[in-house]
């Protein structure tokens, strides 16, 4: 490894993934401080579920021996203005740091201001300039839009936070200060406010409400330093704060005379005072369409099919009498289980707006992630949202609800360690005893919930239990499971009923307390007629012939949110043709690019999850990512809950409107693709590699893949499969009849399995009668 980027929070590294084979960035602390834990994990999670390709893509956070790091791309580029041609103007002159601008102002070196060199004339502008300008600012556009999209606010853009490689692609990162855009008024207020003063919007300086106009303002001041070759305003913070308030950039066009008017109007609109003056995002996207219309994945494919909630009436009313126990004094546990795409989220954020009403109700809330190795990670974001709200709620709260020795809680949860209620004094003594001081963490947590619960009316939610581990349900177990659980109503989801992560603490809890808790399991199955209608109603487009569409839209869909949103969006009159499910996926697929379609089709033929390192290795493409980002965020694949990154098609009705499209010849080429790089990952798997090679129309390997499939079934006595598999073998056996005589005879053990004892006969009479004769 080696260090490309350090920074106040921590360091980057240059690594390589030897089971991915491919370089990427290794991001770690400086020091293993509680908010720098805290403010590392949000950075990954800002973005783990946002997929484009001007945003940089993170692989997985984990945590070894206490030491925290996440892996993400590799971007191997320069920055923003580099590119630009304006370091020049910029290197060693302008050196702006992200800082806490609430210190004393006094004790800010002058560097983290943004102080620059006065008296030096702009660089020289080649003809090429704003050409390239435009097309690096369309791309900026585009991830930025992603985010704001995604519900997120970077905070932070500025010229070294982005990347533009040798080919021209743009990629935003750094995003250490990205967070929600709702509550951001709240964090800011708990954490200080942090940022690089030149590049920050007005309202940031003065604990206004933040949203994406911040990251808009932040573009603008990027613009003018590009357009102009130096920063609109220069000072001391409280210097810059007066500046920005109360007085315009200089035009551009008064420096560089030959600033084209377009760009000129929009850079000075971008540094609006008012927030609402500035462009949006969607008006970014048209000034700059022209530049971007090329670029391969456009911005409003990268994005999720999303919508309305409707419906779930009596689902809400489930939860709703859930919490109504809680109050009660009941300990619930409710789960919501069904398959992707079918609404659990949906369902368990509207049953939270509702209940964010009464301020009396404290909601934490967190989720598993499938790129992620922490400890306890079912519930380590439950424990940086505690330690958030308890930092929030002033100190007496956190006071009350402390549990009488946090330092088994804080060893669990290093985060925890932010509260000062619950940070040791003098020297921490731990247990010898691994096992022991695990339990006195559970204990301390169970205490500190039910004290909070005593206070409080608590509801605790965990997303995507489907990712979950073994420590974590073992934390389930222990902290509510006992004979006194917390009074609080704790909501999983998941993908399938009754997790893993839950089942312990459901038994425990029964078992040591069979009349203070309660199960409630909800499995959502599809929308209803009225439902489906009703979504598809208000998401339609108008000119859609409106009446005729939804009743078929209704009747494609079956109730699954995902299709009807696909169908609705996509409406078109009946008399149009091909208004089906199966027509319209036909046509969704075929809007991909051609590389990207391809991997579909490899993933399609597949047939089953099957490795990205295969589908890469078969498609002759080992860089993937940006394609199958595209795949994942439109819902054409899905991920399994698996470290090994596998993916298959995200519903059957995407697999067979892709395989409809594939002719047999097509279908013979990918079959064998996929085999050779089953066959060269060293992957043991005799059935897929039999019948892959079998679908190519390589009889040979196809057969002797086949006959070692038989004999596995036929180890594991599973008689009928290895029946299937040694018939499957015989072609490939003509011209070889001892070959031929073994194979009828292995297979004729399943037979009698297939229809009765007399049914294996005529296998083994016509292997005899190839047997050689003994006298």
């Amino acid at each position: 490894m080696r260090c490309i980027g350090a920074g106040g929070m921590g360091v980057v590294y240059e690594a390589y993934n030897t089971e991915r084979n491919e370089r990427v960035a290794l991001k770690t602390l400086n020091n293993v401080e509680p908010d720098a834990i805290y403010r590392l994990k949000r950075e990954f999670r800002s973005l783990a579920g946002v997929l484009h390709p001007n945003l940089v893509k993170m692989h997985e956070l984990s945590c070894i021996d206490g030491q925290w790091f996440f892996v993400m791309d590799y971007v191997d580029g320069v920055p923003f203005l580099e590119y630009l041609g304006r370091s020049s103007a910029t290197d060693g002159a302008i050196l702006v740091s992200t800082v806490d601008v609430r210190r004393k102002r006094d004790s800010i070196p002058p560097d983290d201001l943004g102080t620059e060199a006065t008296g030096q004339a702009p660089a020289p502008l080649d003809t090429s300039f704003y050409g390239r300008l435009r097309h690096a600012f369309g791309q900026l556009v585009l991830g930025v839009n992603a985010l704001h999209a995604a519900g997120k606010v970077h905070r932070d853009l500025k010229p070294s936070n982005v990347l533009v490689t040798r080919s021209g692609h743009v990629v935003v990162l750094d995003f250490g200060l990205a967070s929600d855009a709702q509550g951001l008024l709240q964090q800011s207020s708990q954490e200080g406010l942090r940022g690089t003063p030149v590049y920050m919007a007005p309202e940031l300086f003065t604990g206004e409400a933040v949203g994406p106009a911040s990251d808009w303002y932040a573009v603008g001041v990027m613009l003018y330093q590009a357009l102009v070759g130096r920063l609109p305003f220069r000072g001391l913070v409280h210097q810059l704060l007066s500046l920005k308030l109360f007085h315009a950039p200089d035009p551009p066009s008064s420096i560089v005379p030959e600033t084209p008017p377009e760009l000129e109007e929009t850079c000075l609109r971008l540094l609006a005072r008012d927030p609402s003056l500035r462009p949006s995002g969607s008006e970014l996207e048209r000034i700059f369409g022209g530049e971007i219309r090329s670029t391969r994945i456009a911005n409003s494919e990268a994005r999720p099919l999303s919508g309305p909630f409707v419906g779930r009436a009596r689902e809400l009313s489930v939860l709703t009498d859930a919490f109504e126990k809680v109050r009660a004094g009941k300990f619930v546990v409710a789960t919501v289980s069904g398959e992707s795409g079918i609404g659990k989220t949906a369902l368990v954020d509207a049953f939270l707006r509702s209940v964010r009403e009464d301020p009396n109700v404290t909601v934490l809330a967190g989720r598993c992630y499938e790129h992620e190795s922490v400890p306890y990670k079912a519930f380590d974001q439950i424990a940086d949202a505690l330690s958030g709200y308890l930092s929030s709620t002033g100190e007496d709260l956190a006071d009350q609800v402390a549990p009488r020795d946090p330092s088994p809680l804080t060893t669990l949860f290093p985060v925890l360690a932010r509260v000062p209620a619950l940070r040791t004094t003098g020297e921490r003594q731990p247990s010898a005893d691994p096992t022991e001081l695990r339990l006195r963490g559970f204990a301390g947590f169970a205490e500190l919930f039910r004290r909070l619960a005593r206070r409080r009316q608590l509801v605790i939610v965990v997303d995507d239990l489907q990712w979950s581990d073994a420590d974590s349900a073992l934390l389930f177990a222990n902290v509510f499971g006992g004979r006194e659980p917390p009074q609080c109503l704790l909501i999983g989801t998941s993908r399938r009923p009754s997790p893993e992560a839950l089942r312990d603490l459901v038994a425990s809890a029964s078992e040591s307390n069979p009349n203070g808790v309660e199960l409630v399991e909800l499995h959502l199955s599809g929308l209803s007629d009225e439902e489906a209608s009703e979504l598809a109603r208000r998401v339609a487009p108008p000119e859609a012939n409106v009446d005729s569409s939804i009743r078929d839209i209704t009747a494609e869909a079956r109730g699954n949110p995902f299709f009807v949103l696909a169908l609705s969006r996509n409406a078109v009159p009946t008399s149009e043709a091909g208004g089906s499910l199966p027509s319209f996926m036909r046509r969704w697929v075929k809007t991909l690019p051609g590389p990207t379609g391809e991997l579909l089709k490899l993933v399609a033929v597949a047939g089953r999850p099957v490795d990205e390192a295969v589908i890469a290795a078969a498609a002759g493409a080992p860089e993937i990512g940006e394609d199958l980002s595209l795949l994942s965020a439109r819902h054409f694949i899905g991920a399994w809950p698996t470290r090994s990154r596998l993916v298959e098609c995200y519903h059957d009705q995407i697999r067979e409107a892709v395989l409809a499209e594939i002719d047999e010849q097509d279908a013979r080429r990918l079959h064998g693709a996929l085999a050779r790089a089953i066959e060269n990952s060293g992957d043991a798997d005799v059935e897929r590699l039999a019948t892959h090679y079998l679908a190519a129309g390589d009889v040979e390997k196809g057969s002797l893949y086949a006959e070692r499939a038989g004999a596995a079934a036929q180890k594991a006595l599973a008689f009928l499969d290895a029946a299937v598999w040694y018939e499957r073998a015989l072609p490939g056996a003509e011209g070889d009849p001892e070959r031929a005589r073994r194979l009828r005879a292995q297979g004729g053990r399943g037979w009698p399995e297939r229809g009765g004892e007399r049914s294996a006969w005529p296998g083994f009479l016509e292997a005899a009668r190839g047997a050689p004769t003994h006298t």
